[in-house]
């Protein structure tokens, strides 16, 4: 019998890949109490080109095709108690992006930035999983630099930064145990956060 929970997620399309000792069939009274620590991790991917002219409908330009790469993480950690799960959660997005810049139209550089930490109170009901997240302080930076095709300086460079961040998270899974306490766990996440102050830069 182990004392600790260990959840380890990799969400790719919606998916939990998870390592758990607490959902292996019928729930034991024997791990009501225990130490709960979840993970979630997938990468993000940046592919698009989006640009329109300002009379309406597409660009007649070279315009490059905008990439880039980031992360997506959930952590919770805390403690179960007759089923009953305390803990604490932080979440963190990152993705940056670009397009190079062609000889007749600018080059564009965008980073997105995300952090919210707050209190989960959570229910594990057999196979099922509940939690509801109340967040205490939440943070958000959005930044791009345009790049100047002629001079190949920057053109523009503004940052927009949102504080006072509140609101809430609810998730609901259910793990698919395939043994040796690795499952298969689908979630489903909701969240909503809103901002009280907004700076530009």
């Amino acid at each position: 019998m182990k004392n600790k929970i260990l959840n380890s997620l990799l969400i790719l399309g919606g998916l939990t890949l998870s390592s758990s000792t607490w959902a292996q069939g019928v729930p034991d009274k024997s791990l009501a109490d225990a130490f709960y620590f979840e993970e979630t991790f997938f990468p993000v991917y940046v592919h698009e080109n989006n640009t329109e002219s300002d009379a309406g409908g597409s660009a007649t330009k070279a315009v490059a095709t905008q990439t880039g790469w980031g992360i997506d993480t959930h952590t919770t950690f805390g403690y179960v108690w007759s089923s009953i799960l305390f803990a604490v959660t932080y979440n963190y997005y990152n993705v940056k992006s670009s397009r190079p810049v062609t000889p007749d139209y600018e080059g564009l550089s965008e980073l997105n930035n995300k952090q919210e930490w707050g209190l989960t109170l959570g229910y594990f009901l057999g196979h099922w999983r509940f939690s509801f997240t109340e967040f205490l302080s939440a943070t958000k930076t959005f930044s791009q630099t345009y790049t100047d095709p002629t001079t190949g300086l920057p053109s523009s460079d503004e940052t927009h930064t949102d504080t006072g961040g509140s609101g809430y998270q609810i998730g609901l899974g259910y793990d698919f145990m395939l043994g040796g306490g690795f499952g298969i766990s689908p979630t489903l996440l909701y969240r909503n956060v809103t901002y009280a102050r907004q700076s530009f830069d």
